[in-house]
């Protein structure tokens, strides 16, 4: 979290972090009445599983959660479909300590950084350290075929892009640039692309940071264009195919991988939630509410659709599928190629990280959650679940510092139910219908600076009721001093 936070920005933060932690702890308070007779009850409640791992979740790989175990010291994995444990491995010869930021399948073992990058050999399920490439804690790796590439950047020195096999870890070319901050990196076999922040004159000829796009032929290292942005761009996207980025608050920028050929399309939010992947730019648009996906070549617009994700995850894609995770408590997926809507799971949780595999999702709240090991999965429907129609409905107890006439009492603050937004009445009670499966997040955009004491947020798990009382809630609006 960056520490230049407006303050509004920062309430926005705290909230999402206390709707984190709230929600889980609250998912099993929700209170059930009998369904009335329009109220159909629907079919058994979507499974979820929620847990404390006890260990630092790293990556998906095929049907299993890879997680480190500070307390064993080693990697343990877990079935992401039910959270179960499964098997626990420690690293034979490993020089180093802590959990690692990657773990990378690759043929004969795995990738693994801490702060280098570092060669994990499994023979007969048994884990090993093998050859490192030492200094690489803050690089950009990319994997295809029996090679990979890694950057190195050093604000004071140089920068780097280099190629290595996977068998051995021996280089095959190293380009040097100059030093260059924030780096962001992608490929595949034929092209890399790099986008990087340098501190040196811009071309417009002052100071200011800006960035560069620069493209490698992966064989040689070869800079096949490169391009100097006199400006920083709102939000980026580095994926294989090319670059996305908003320049201003009115245009989206596409890069081609191959060519560098640039071509800019309107767009109406400068911080989007972006992602390159196959040459494609998937865009989901915060102001209006859109997802849409272009292609980056031609700059085609290949599908768009209306759903609400607000200030959602950055998209991931795995298999056909293309998944966000919302900031009304769900996980919505898409056919990356139509747009189509396949699914929306409700989980009670603002996620900070999905984790897509094969056959399940995992979903982790923020890094400043605490416990901040607590997990949340399902297994990935083959078919959309059905869902259930449902009424929520409470009370907001009270809204500190509120500044209204006291005759209106808490009428028009307006409060989520999903991701339906509804206005409070004056005694603060509130309703909502809503179409869902799994968890409905209850919660309103305010924040206390003592939240261990108040309920600001509720999860409710969807049983098959229909009609669902939340216990009451309570709202900060204060400035902090």
């Amino acid at each position: 979290m960056h520490a230049m936070l407006s303050s509004l920005g920062y309430a926005r933060w705290h909230m999402h972090r206390r709707i984190a932690l709230l929600a889980i702890a609250s998912a099993c308070r929700g209170e059930a009445t009998a369904p009335p007779a329009n109220h159909p009850t629907p079919t058994a409640p979507l499974a979820l599983w929620r847990t404390d791992l006890h260990a630092t979740p790293i990556a998906l790989v095929g049907d299993n959660l890879v997680a480190w175990d500070e307390d064993r010291v080693g990697i343990v994995e877990f079935a992401a479909a039910t959270g179960r444990e499964l098997r626990f491995r420690a690293i034979d010869g490993l020089p180093v300590a802590g959990a690692p930021y990657l773990w990378e399948p690759v043929p004969g073992g795995y990738l693994a950084r801490w702060d280098d990058l570092m060669s994990i050999r499994e023979d007969a399920g048994a884990l090993r350290a093998a050859w490192t490439i030492p200094d690489t804690w803050s690089g950009e790796l990319v994997i295809a075929g029996d090679r990979g590439w890694i950057t190195r950047d050093d604000p004071s020195s140089v920068s780097s892009v280099s190629s290595f096999g996977l068998s051995d870890g021996k280089p095959r070319w190293t380009v040097e640039l100059p030093a260059a901050q924030d780096i962001r990196f992608a490929g595949d076999a034929r092209t890399l692309v790099l986008a990087r922040r340098l501190s040196v004159p811009a071309p417009s000829g002052d100071d200011h940071l800006h960035r560069v796009l620069t493209a490698f032929d992966a064989e040689t290292g070869a800079v096949t264009w490169s391009v100097e942005l006199p400006y920083e761009p709102g939000v980026f996207a580095v994926g294989t195919g090319g670059i996305a980025l908003t320049p201003d608050d009115k245009h989206l920028a596409l890069y081609d991988a191959a060519t560098g050929h640039r071509i800019e399309l309107p767009l109406h939010d400068r911080y989007p939630r972006l992602l390159v992947d196959a040459g494609i730019a998937y865009v989901a648009d915060l102001e209006d509410d859109t997802l849409s996906a272009y292609r980056i070549a031609d700059g085609q617009r290949l599908w768009h659709t209306h759903h609400r994700v607000g200030h959602g995850t950055t998209p991931v894609v795995h298999d056909r599928l293309l998944v966000i995770g919302t900031s009304y408590g769900s996980v919505l997926a898409l056919d990356r190629n139509t747009g189509a809507l396949q699914w929306e799971i409700g989980t009670g949780m603002n996620h900070a990280t999905l984790f897509v595999g094969d056959t399940a999702v995992v979903a982790v709240p923020g890094r400043l959650a605490v416990p901040d090991h607590l997990q949340l999965g399902f297994a990935r429907p083959t078919t959309a679940p059905a869902l259930e129609f449902a009424t929520i409905h409470g009370r907001v107890r009270s809204i500190a510092c509120l500044k209204i006439r006291a005759f209106e009492g808490l009428r028009g603050f307006q409060i989520d139910v999903g991701d339906q937004t509804v206005e409070l009445d004056r005694n603060g009670r509130f309703s909502a219908q809503v179409r869902a499966v799994g968890v409905v997040l209850v919660a309103g955009a305010a924040w206390f600076d003592d939240n261990e004491s108040h309920r600001s947020s509720v999860a409710i798990p969807l049983t098959g009721a229909g009609v669902y009382t939340t216990p009451e809630l309570e709202f900060g609006l204060c400035e902090r001093g």
